[in-house]
């Protein structure tokens, strides 16, 4: 019997795609931190899908990576993040072993 990691809500619930005063107020106290996390992504010269992502898909130890979508064309940028290389941050504070993502696996709900 093995045992699983999904990792879900990688895109903090759309969270990492609001401008900051957009935050919802019981939120407002991350605002500080996920400002930098989007200015560490903005200096690897990617953008929060494909940085969540590009992360996601290297984490070894996870199984999958479950995503949500609302439109076709949302399902089409998540494709074609995942196609694309992941970024690599020049932040110490950033850094993963991305080296060896994993093809998307797509499963119907």
């Amino acid at each position: 019997m093995g045992i699983e990691v999904h990792l879900r809500s990688i895109f903090l619930q759309g969270l990492l795609f609001l401008p900051p005063d957009r935050v919802p107020a019981p939120l407002q106290s991350a605002s500080r931190r996920l400002s930098r996390v989007r200015r560490m992504i903005a200096e690897g010269r990617s953008d929060p899908l494909q940085a969540a992502l590009g992360f996601a898909l290297s984490r070894r130890e996870a199984t999958s990576v479950i995503v949500g979508v609302t439109t076709a064309a949302e399902l089409q940028a998540i494709l074609a993040a995942a196609a694309s290389p992941p970024p690599i941050s020049t932040g110490t504070t950033w850094r993963s072993t991305i080296g060896g993502a994993r093809p998307l696996q797509m499963a119907a709900a």
